[in-house]
């Protein structure tokens, strides 16, 4: 197998290339394995690497180093191509995806990644292009918005900035008039403070906000919070934070859930989704559910988290 690392220098604080470059080299030489490290030149890059690379005929493992955003470009490059695999070592701000997995700390160890095994995983597909965490809507949007914007401001990190834009879109009129259509014909909508099509349960960087998703149940996870007040929202977020959503008294009556195959959502206040921390404008998207459709390698002592099916048979299944 060939082992491929592509590094986004610009992941994180900019520190991705000196913490993992050595590293690389020396577990590499240890093991005796066929490497190379490949460094991202700008946004896109690294889908155009994957697609393109010469794999001659052997199997490769892609290891994307930086963020949520570099391990979705790793991704859109890796579906549908044969022989390979994808793995994630983590160097950016959110790292959300790799959560939805047990000692998820392992990601960091490059002996434990390149002694990892590939097992299949789900993908979001939607119109142009394929995700594999999830889908933000409404206010969680906002703020990646906002926060894009404040780290472009000197001396603004990116957690501070973070944090400032979810105090600024706090400030803001909250609410987005969205419908819902799920597997082609089940309609739902209203004004939602939050919506999230999950194929992983992370967002935020460690909001635990669809508890009930899976990784390779051939399914997507749903979740809706109708318009609250401010008031009620601040007294939401533990539960949304620790994965009580579903079974807290404080969301109930405003609380969503839906497990579907495909849903198309229509935005009529604000055309803006945040696909694996990515911004895309538009007004109007469909989601499906590709079943096992990558093979996603897990560091050597880390399972897939399972999570308790039992659970999301107390919801609404579309």
């Amino acid at each position: 197998m060939k082992h491929v690392f592509i590094l986004n220098p610009a992941a994180g604080q900019c520190t991705a290339q000196k913490d993992y470059e050595e590293q690389i080299k020396i577990c590499a030489e240890k093991l005796g394995c066929d490497y190379e490290i490949y460094f991202t030149k700008g946004v896109g890059d690294a889908t155009d690497f994957v697609k393109n690379y010469d794999q001659k005929g052997e199997c490769c493992r892609y290891y994307s180093i930086g963020g949520d955003g570099t391990l979705n470009e790793v991704v859109h490059g890796a579906v549908g191509k044969e022989n390979c695999e994808v793995a994630a070592i983590p160097a950016g701000t959110g790292n959300d995806f790799i959560r939805s997995f047990s000692h998820h700390v392992y990601f960091s160890d490059i002996e434990r990644q390149m002694r990892g095994h590939a097992d299949s995983v789900d993908v979001i597909e939607y119109d142009g292009g394929h995700a594999i965490n999830m889908v933000n809507i409404g206010y969680d949007c906002r703020v990646v918005e906002c926060t894009a914007i404040l780290k472009k401001q000197p001396f603004i990190a990116g957690s501070f900035a973070y944090i400032a834009g979810l105090v600024i879109e706090l400030a803001r009129k909250m609410g987005d008039e969205i419908e819902l259509i799920f597997d082609g014909d089940k309609k739902v909508g209203g004004t939602y403070l939050l919506c999230s099509v999950a194929n992983g349960c992370y967002c935020g960087g460690g909001f635990y906000s669809s508890p009930l998703a899976k990784l390779n149940n051939g399914m997507l996870d749903v979740n809706l919070i109708k318009k609250v007040s401010r008031l009620e929202f601040l007294s939401m977020v533990g539960e949304y934070k620790t994965g009580h959503l579903y079974d807290s008294e404080k969301t109930k009556g405003v609380y969503e859930y839906y497990r579907c195959n495909s849903v198309t959502i229509k935005q009529k206040t604000r055309p803006l989704f945040c696909i694996d921390g990515e911004l895309c404008h538009k007004d109007e998207l469909t989601f499906r559910a590709l079943k096992n459709a990558l093979r996603f390698s897990i560091p050597e002592g880390c399972q897939k988290t399972h999570m308790v099916s039992e659970k999301a048979e107390e919801f609404q299944t579309v």
